[in-house]
């Protein structure tokens, strides 16, 4: 018979020896998370309602009929029912440039796979957000000078000011018809001062929430110009017809230009918006101030 083959045995401490931690190498890959975007201050304009058409070339051109027809009668005789003369006001619109552009080195775009895409969706959204700017506190924008009336308070807004001057005084039965009819755009402090606005010291009802559950929605811009003495103004939309205006001539353009700054080994991309900004028939918007004293 064969002898049994004998077991190699080995010590703990030369077990431990063959057992060494196998090194990784130095440069790895880099696992790189999704840009984190700027947070812009957009959708005034789509809460408002206002028309943003494109136009593709040439001035926009907005023509309003200003007058109603006057309308005669009944008659059950021969009665002449004088005429009205149509009147008209038009707005030629020319286009007018909002751009934003940002410059980067090659290299570091080599090696950060998202820098391109993030900066370039930063320059569009920015051109959006403008776009909100310009129609709130622009030239033309609502906010701005008289381009609506003023309509002035006085002393601090009562609980029964905020429901009659940003909801049930604004409905006139032809722009507004009913509460639903009604927006409300507002800085900060004014939906601040509206929600500590209550109807009476032991009620838990305030003015902020009486406005949103009766009208068409309250909603707060970053655009809206700061308080002054305690005072700050707001938008009041009536209806949603085409009271307003943006045209924008081809949209968003992105320019890309890699020869300028090719000495520098540079990139510089360039966002370019043709867009201009009209109030078309004042009635269907109301500028209203707020008093927080």
């Amino acid at each position: 018979m064969l002898p049994k083959p004998q077991l190699l045995r080995s010590t703990p401490e030369e077990r431990l020896q063959t057992r060494a931690v196998s090194t990784g190498p130095t440069d790895t890959y880099t696992n790189e998370a999704e840009v984190v975007e700027p947070v812009f201050a957009m959708g005034d304009g789509a809460f408002l309602g206002i028309d943003r058409p494109v136009v593709d070339s040439g001035e926009a051109v907005y023509p309003v009929l200003t007058s109603r027809p006057t309308v005669g009668g009944p008659h059950s005789d021969s009665t002449d029912v004088a005429e009205t003369t149509g009147a008209f006001d038009g707005a030629a619109l020319s286009p007018e440039r909002i751009q934003a552009s940002f410059f980067w080195r090659r290299v570091d775009a080599a090696r950060f796979k998202g820098m391109d895409a993030s900066l370039r969706m930063a320059l569009s959204e920015s051109l959006r957000e403008k776009l909100d700017y310009e129609a709130i506190r622009g030239t033309g924008g609502l906010l701005t000078g008289t381009v609506l009336a003023n309509h002035d308070q006085a002393a601090g807004t009562t609980f029964a000011q905020y429901l009659s001057q940003f909801c049930y005084g604004r409905i006139d039965g032809r722009y507004a018809m009913e509460m639903a009819d009604i927006r409300i755009l507002t800085g900060a402090a004014t939906y601040a001062d509206m929600g500590v606005t209550y109807r009476a010291a032991e009620a838990d009802d305030n003015a902020l929430d009486k406005l949103a559950a009766m009208g068409g929605g309250v909603k707060v811009s970053a655009h809206v110009p700061a308080v002054s003495g305690n005072k700050q103004e707001s938008v009041i939309r009536l209806g949603m017809r085409r009271d307003m205006v943006q045209p924008m001539w081809r949209g968003v353009a992105i320019i890309v230009d890699e020869v300028t700054r090719s000495g520098q080994g540079e990139i510089e991309v360039t966002a370019v918006m043709l867009m201009n900004t009209k109030v078309l028939r004042a009635a269907g918007f109301y500028k209203q101030e707020a008093n927080h004293s």
